[in-house]
């Protein structure tokens, strides 16, 4: 069977791939960006967190930079205009629409009677997606829920050309397909490592908002933890790490009871969120991965966003089955705490012309955060400080 995969990022290689490469007979060809400085080759290399010994070698069978469907290898355009399966995986991020013109030349290449699977390997996936693969009725476009923490293993990202990546060992990849016992592409994932296969959509709605509030919402938390005043980057050894760790799991108790009333058919884990609070602490730099791009003076949206998408989300789902916000509004404190120390910033003390515009704009993303679910007073309250501090800031 042939695997095609466009975006050899770090989820492309150390999730998706990795788990693909492991199954017998079946070839891949990894395609990269058209205009990379480097022309794509077929091994790459990937490592993993806590594990000793030399970086682990992947390849696949062939590798390029195709602008157009037919810049591909003759034995690829051969196999996609074939009748034999074919799976098409895509993990691309904000990239995806450069791509989609390459994908349509893909799946003109499939014939109508040939099963074709196209993956959207990333939690936010563009719309693009389905679009284009509605245009062609026997392609099956599936969702996906992807989770593993990948970093590029620096500082031979691209050397050689070939790309490093360390990953830690715990991952998932929940794929949703309608009918999977009539696909040979799924019942062939079915078998591979971290792979779980769901046919509802809700229940992978189920999975997503796990990933997204449990998962991302308690690293958040726990990484704006770590740039309060006096509080050291985690995980160092002399840091009160099981402290916070219990301070942050009646939080993750109220989201994962949110969750499971919502998604009754969701299978309870109850390792979950203690494993991936572990991978917090054990991958390097875990808190500044998460907020070097964020926690930034100059523009605060980014993490307005963030904030929305794994705490208020959760709050809003809480507040409408009647559980309790408390813990949430304890986030909330901790956000303002954070944000009002100006060391706390990635890019202090290098603070020129903040913008009141995009200030006003990053209050109202606050509001919008906190307005469905917080007592009216004390969201007031909240606003107001947060309003402050960033005047505050401006006129310093």
């Amino acid at each position: 069977m042939l695997c095609v995969h466009l975006g050899p990022g770090r989820l492309g290689l150390g999730l998706v791939l990795d788990t693909v490469l492991s199954l017998a007979d079946l070839e891949v060809c990894l395609i990269g960006a058209s205009d990379r400085s480097h022309e794509e080759v077929v091994e790459y290399e990937i490592a993993f967190i806590g594990e000793t010994g030399d970086p682990q070698a992947r390849r696949v069978t062939w590798a390029g930079n195709p602008a157009v469907v037919t810049d591909l290898d003759e034995p690829v355009l051969d196999r996609l205009r074939s009748d034999e399966p074919v799976l098409i995986t895509r993990s691309l991020a904000h990239q995806a629409s450069d791509r989609e013109g390459l994908l349509r030349d893909i799946l003109a290449q499939r014939p109508a009677r040939a099963e074709t699977v196209v993956l959207a390997c990333e939690n936010d996936p563009d719309p693009m997606y389905a679009a284009v693969t509605d245009e062609y009725p026997r392609v099956h476009y599936c969702a996906c829920v992807m989770d593993r923490v990948v970093n590029w293993n620096d500082p031979c990202r691209h050397a050689d050309g070939r790309r490093r990546v360390i990953a830690h060992p715990l991952g998932q990849w929940v794929i949703w397909h309608p009918k999977p016992d009539e696909s040979e592409v799924i019942k062939r994932l079915r078998g591979a490592p971290y792979v779980v296969v769901v046919e509802h959509e809700d229940l992978l709605a189920g999975y997503r908002k796990r990933r997204q509030w449990a998962v991302n919402g308690v690293r958040l938390v726990m990484a704006l933890s770590t740039r309060l005043p006096g509080t050291d980057a985690l995980p160092p050894e002399n840091q009160p790490y099981d402290e916070l760790q219990e301070s942050v799991r009646p939080l993750m108790a109220i989201v994962l009871e949110a969750i499971a009333r919502e998604h009754p058919e969701l299978p309870p884990d109850n390792e979950f969120v203690a494993e991936r609070m572990r991978v917090f602490r054990e991958t390097p730099n875990s808190a500044v991965r998460i907020l070097e791009k964020r926690l930034v003076r100059a523009d605060l949206r980014a993490l307005m966003q963030h904030v929305d998408a794994c705490i208020g989300e959760a709050a809003r789902e809480a507040q409408r089955l009647r559980i309790s916000c408390e813990q949430f509004e304890g986030v909330v404190d901790l956000l303002l705490e954070t944000l009002k120390d100006r060391t706390a910033y990635f890019d202090y003390p290098v603070w020129a012309n903040l913008d009141p515009y995009v200030d006003a704009e990053v209050v109202r993303q606050f509001q919008d955060v906190i307005s469905e679910w917080m007592d009216p007073t004390r969201a007031l309250r909240a606003y107001n400080r947060l309003n402050h501090l960033l005047s505050t800031h401006r006129s310093a």
